[in-house]
């Protein structure tokens, strides 16, 4: 399948994404299919509708303090795939310096957005947090991926999951300097596994605040981050452990 950039801007337009809009973008864009200009062409089409008003931002996770490798903010590539590091490489995209879970942007708001209050992967001080204030919309090229899913966990506050300090060393240019970032990570005297979250996502996916659009070779969907986080809220305060298998949880306590 060859997509021209017009076909790949009136999906996104047909998803709903608009003049203006903060938008973050989890991507596999081989779903797309051969698109005219490749990468290029995704970002072309994205910027098409958004214009100069609106911003691009994309996870570049490297998980580089997990590793006990230094963080590099122009060098460490993304884990995130071939369009955040696309996208992370581009002649005015900045970067967050989380030696974790950074995100890349660019756009009138990526200073804003990538700008962090405190050194946690999700609290409200995060790049998750700022996207939040910002109303920000995800459209997923052909994944389900919510980067949001771990925020909403740790603003609730559920009990499989707790703050971990990494410490680890980060280079911005010909400078290095110690750091310490937090992840908010899984317990490791139980088992978490994410079969719950399957039937929670799906719940969401179907429901009246996301649209879906069958394309090329994927399914395609765009949603507002505080519609997703209201959602789940409601489902961990009816039940803490509905992103989770929770009867496996409960009987794996050592």
């Amino acid at each position: 399948i060859f997509s021209k950039i017009n076909d790949i801007s009136r999906l996104f337009a047909d998803l709903g994404l608009n003049e203006g809009d903060i938008v973050l973008v989890h991507s596999n864009v081989s779903t797309l299919g051969n698109v005219e200009k490749g990468l290029e062409g995704i970002f072309l089409a994205i910027r098409e509708i958004i214009g100069n008003n609106g911003t691009i931002v994309v996870p570049t996770f490297t998980f580089s303090f997990c590793r006990g490798e230094v963080f590099d903010i122009q060098k460490s590539q993304s884990k995130n795939g071939v369009f955040t590091e696309y996208i992370r490489k581009l002649t005015g995209s900045i970067r967050s310096h989380h030696g974790i879970t950074s995100f890349s942007a660019i756009g009138k708001d990526a200073i804003t957005m990538i700008s962090t209050l405190d050194k946690t992967s999700y609290g409200p001080g995060s790049v998750p947090g700022n996207l939040r204030k910002g109303d920000c919309k995800v459209l997923q090229i052909g994944v389900p991926v919510i980067s949001h899913t771990h925020y909403v966990e740790r603003l609730v506050g559920v009990e499989y999951r707790y703050n971990k300090d990494f410490n680890g060393t980060i280079r911005n240019g010909s400078n290095e300097f110690e750091e310490t970032f937090s992840l908010y990570v899984r317990r490791r005297d139980r088992k978490v596994k994410k079969l719950g979250f399957k039937d929670t996502r799906v719940q969401f996916f179907s429901s009246e605040f996301c649209q879906e659009i069958q394309f090329a070779y994927g399914l395609h969907r765009f949603f507002r981050v505080e519609d997703f986080i209201s959602f789940t809220i409601d489902k961990l305060n009816n039940d803490n452990f509905c992103l989770i298998d929770k009867k496996e949880y409960l009987s794996s306590k050592n």
